[in-house]
């Protein structure tokens, strides 16, 4: 999902058209944990910590956010937060 924005100024407009078509959002909701993952932010702040500036992770947080305010109860459905996998994906990341 990440990689299908690219930048800060498609956030907005790829998520509108993901959260419209229904589309499946890569990182978020978990069938076990439905308020939150904790294991994302541990592995989120290992990152902060080991990568320093070097990564995808102020664009992922922008990601994020967005997402999250777009899922709020109550505008478009359930809450979905970010899980693990949401932050793996910038481990994986060359």
């Amino acid at each position: 999902m990440l990689d299908a924005i690219a930048q800060s100024d498609r956030i907005k407009a790829v998520g509108r058209q993901r959260l419209g078509a229904r589309e499946r959002l890569m990182g978020f909701g978990h069938r076990i944990y439905r308020v939150r993952d904790p294991r994302a932010d541990v592995l989120k702040g290992a990152i902060e910590r080991l990568a320093g500036g070097g990564t995808d992770l102020p664009f992922a947080s922008e990601v994020e956010a967005y997402i999250r305010a777009a899922l709020r109860p109550g505008k478009t459905g359930p809450s979905a937060r970010h899980h693990v996998e949401f932050f793996t994906a910038i481990c994986s990341t060359p």
